[in-house]
């Protein structure tokens, strides 16, 4: 216990002196300009030309008082000066013309100066009430804690999968197997609207496979969180934010869609929300439908070895998905302060894989000794049960807000495989059979309160509560059959059933400040965790209890109207999984020359993260360059190693440390109005030390990935999207990752206003993806290499339908925004 305060006593004295020392550095900067401009035109929506004299005023949101006002001149222009950093909409009318509203503008020292899309007036009578809407939301949004991908503007993942979205987004890397990595580190945290999801068991690859890339509204990224966030997550956070398809206003709206690609691969969504003045009533069904194929080699060459001198396998895979999944959900407006939300989540989903593997054994004397086929049909059936209440309550001081949220899910999975190999050297007339049965059992509550409270216009205070339960039954059973009995007999050494519990208590308070243009963030968060396991069918089990201080800085200094500098510390962990625990051997299908199993003395590994970043606005242009460094103490990593003469074990364990430091580069050009391009560039070096396992086991490397999106606006609303993805070759403590690339294209036609789409695309059009590792150990190397068929083509067509009451939209408008009010619900 004294250690631990030790290390809070002297952590927190650290973020203090830091933030003692930017602020003196930064204190004697100029003060800003707290003003800017809007500008943009006015048109017929019929014809196209220029309309003189509309009158076009600016409204705060919060009370749709009137602030400035303006016409448009002959060209149909306007622009309208001195107007307050703020958040407004713009109405914009003229006899004989509808009203039209613009929301979403925001002034700011970031943003100065707006220009908005050419407004188009429809003809009709002034009095009428109907408001059209025009606000569109950029690619990239930057926010003080992360970064936000408006992916519904992704047209190269439509018709995809969660997992293709993901493979979309900057600094986010995805390989064949479903793993995902945030600029080159393995342990990230992945939610769905802040929620674990399943996500974090061995789910994980179903949940991203099977989700329509469609549900998804955007995917956000917080490379460094705060102490509001949990703490799990040793390289940060991907938090994905689905659809609710709830539009402003009185009224109904919804989407259906369907896509078909080649390789028999098929989904369909349908969504709907009902509301009214008080309650909204939301759903969606989601079907997919997805074949794969896989086909890969390994060659693993032996050191030292009395037997073998070699093992070569070539194998091939066809994979066959579907997926069903509903959710229904309810918000209830009890006041103008008050809300109450409840959503339910159903998935169900089957899975097939056949799986077919040659394997070749060469002596000393490289003479073929061994040579056989082994084949493995599998069949996957699982079901999982989310449901999610919460609620908000808003005070009369502006962004006071308390919130709490209760959500359970539950996960049921069970698997068979059938395996059989059968040789023709030796030739054996009785090859061996087995069968497999996994099933496992996924329990989670999460409960968490938190609570806003602003000190003045400047400053205020952030508290909370959070705390998971999580409970895993992972059962296992092995059947191997007997030609002298001719049946199938249970493999007791084989079988096993692994209880694993989990609970994490965690507090947090963060102090937040402004002075003029510099502003700070100063939290601490403590997290108690009890983890308890028991292999039950021999009696092993382990109780690991632990409590930590995790805490986090950030600084931020406007430097002009157009730039800003950020920087972030925060201390985060990457608790052990459950199979990285769970202390059962076993061996893949049919290769009974590797063996896995996890390792109970596993600690958490823990990681210091530090980030300096730059914004800069330019007319065209947004700028942002920033460098990161991250220290881990404990990395838990996999690891290889001869049990036998020619037999490997894969287990995970504990390296000493490890680095990664690096840079990134996000630029995001608008050259024309019917062009745009986002581009990202990271470049890291990583740096892992493993002394502790094995004298001199060292390794290091640099790499850099880059990604590109280019979005073109033809004419006849044709919309032209290609992006283009490169990963470097990455190092690990026992190989390396050679590099990867794969180009996506897409077009898509829009009809009715909008109302109907249809997109092509094709993903990885030059059939470039491919995964390649290569391992080394003082007694074997190994190279391997797998492919999947991710050239596809895919054909969708959306439909979008809906009716508001343009009316109750325009009155509850004030009501409806609450200015400086970001707070986004989920629970983190």
């Amino acid at each position: 216990m004294k250690k631990i305060l030790k290390t809070i006593v002297i952590r927190t004295l650290f973020v203090i002196a830091a933030f003692a020392v930017i602020g003196l550095l930064t204190s004697q900067l100029k003060a800003q300009v707290s003003s800017g401009s809007v500008s943009g035109s006015v048109i017929d929506r019929s014809s196209g030309t220029p309309i003189e004299g509309a009158d076009v005023t600016i409204n705060r949101i919060k009370d749709s008082s009137l602030v400035k006002g303006g016409q448009t001149d002959a060209a149909g222009k306007f622009t309208i000066s001195d107007v307050p950093f703020g958040n407004y909409y713009i109405r914009v009318s003229l006899v004989g013309y509808n009203l039209s509203i613009v929301s979403g503008v925001t002034l700011s020292e970031a943003k100065t100066s707006i220009t908005i899309d050419p407004v188009k007036l429809s003809s009709g009578s002034t009095t009428t009430e109907e408001i059209v809407v025009e606000s569109e939301k950029s690619l990239i949004e930057f926010k003080p804690d992360k970064k936000v991908f408006n992916v519904s503007k992704n047209l190269t993942s439509q018709g995809g999968m969660l997992i293709d979205l993901l493979r979309e987004i900057p600094s986010v890397t995805v390989d064949q197997d479903g793993n995902v990595t945030l600029r080159g580190g393995e342990g990230v945290k992945i939610m769905i609207d802040g929620r674990p999801s399943g996500l974090d068991g061995q789910s994980r690859t179903i949940i991203l496979e099977q989700t329509p890339a469609s549900d998804v509204e955007s995917v956000e990224l917080i490379t460094n969180p705060s102490a509001k966030y949990e703490a799990e997550g040793s390289t940060g956070i991907i938090n994905i934010v689905m659809k609710k398809d709830v539009k402003k206003g009185v009224g109904y709206n919804g989407t259906l869609g369907l896509n078909a690609g080649t390789g028999d691969k098929y989904n369909g969504q349908f969504s709907l929300s009902l509301k009214s003045e008080k309650i909204t009533i939301y759903g969606n069904y989601g079907y997919n439908s997805r074949n794969m194929t896989m086909s890969g080699f390994s060659d693993r060459v032996y050191y030292n070895n009395t037997l073998l001198s070699s093992i070569n396998e070539n194998s091939s895979a066809l994979g066959r998905g579907r997926s069903h999944s509903v959710k229904l959900g309810l918000d209830y407006y009890i006041d103008k302060l008050n809300t109450f939300g409840i959503s339910v989540n159903f998935r169900g989903n089957t899975r097939g894989r056949t799986n077919t593997g040659f394997y070749k054994e060469y002596d000393l004397n490289n003479n073929l000794i061994t040579d056989y086929y082994s084949t493995s049909i599998s069949d996957d059936i699982g079901k999982s049960l989310d449901v999610n209440a919460n609620y908000m309550m808003r005070f009369k001081t502006p962004q006071q807000v308390l919130t709490a949220d209760v959500s359970f899910s539950r996960d049921i999975d069970d698997e068979t495989n059938n395996s059989s190999n059968t040789y023709s050297m030796p030739v054996n007339n009785t090859p061996p059979l087995r069968n497999e049965y996994s099933n496992e059992k996924d329990y989670s509550f999460r409960g968490q309160v938190d609570y806003v409270h602003p000190l003045n216009k400047d400053s205020k205070l952030e508290a909370g509560y959070r705390g998971n339960y999580d409970q895993r039954d992972n059962g296992y059973r092995v059947e191997n059959f007997d030609y002298s009995t001719n049946q199938y007999i249970t493999d007791v050494n084989q079988s096993n059933d692994f209880l694993y519990k989990q609970q994490v208590h965690a507090l947090y308070g963060i102090y937040s400040n402004q002075f003029g243009g510099f502003g700070f963030s100063l939290g601490g968060r403590v997290e108690q965790t009890f983890i308890k396991g028991e292999l039950t069918n021999t009696g092993q089990n382990f109780d690991r209890n632990y409590i930590d201080f995790f805490p986090s800085l950030s600084v931020s200094q406007k430097l002009s109207s157009t730039s800003e500098l950020q920087a972030s510390y925060s201390r985060r962990v990457n608790r052990p999984r459950m199979r990285q625990l769970n202390p059962f051997r076993s061996t893949s299908w049919g290769n009974t020359n590797n063996y896995s199993e996890g390792n109970p003395n596993l600690n958490p590994e823990f990681s210091d993260a530090f980030e300096l970043s730059f914004i800069q606005y330019v007319k065209w242009a947004t700028i942002t360059p920033s460098i990161f460094y991250r220290y881990t103490r404990d990395e838990i990593s996999r690891t290889r190693t001869l049990i036998d003469s020619v037999s490997t074990l894969s287990t995970f364990v504990n390296y000493n440390n490890s680095r990664s430091y690096g840079g990134e580069l996000i630029v995001n050009l608008n050259p024309a109005k019917f062009m745009s391009l986002n581009s990202t560039f990271s470049y890291y070096r990583s740096e892992v030390d493993a002394t502790n396992l094995q004298t001199g086991l060292k390794n290091s490397g640099d790499s850099w990935t880059a990604r590109t999106m280019a979005n073109f606006i033809l004419p006849a609303d044709f919309n032209l999207q290609a992006s283009y993805f490169y990963s470097g070759r990455r190092v690990s403590a026992q190989g390396t990752f050679e590099p990867v690339q794969s180009l996506d294209m897409a077009i898509k036609k829009d009809f009715f206003d909008k109302k109907l789409s249809i997109t092509a695309r094709v993903s990885d059009l030059l059939d470039q993806a491919k995964y390649k590792f290569n391992f080394y150990d003082v007694d074997f190397s190994e190279v391997s290499e797998r492919h999947r068929d991710s050239r596809t083509f895919f054909l969708g067509i959306t439909y979008n339908f809906g009716q508001q009451d343009k009316k109750q939209q325009k009155r509850k408008r004030g009501n409806e925004n609450n200015e400086g009010d970001d707070d986004d619900g989920y629970g983190f």
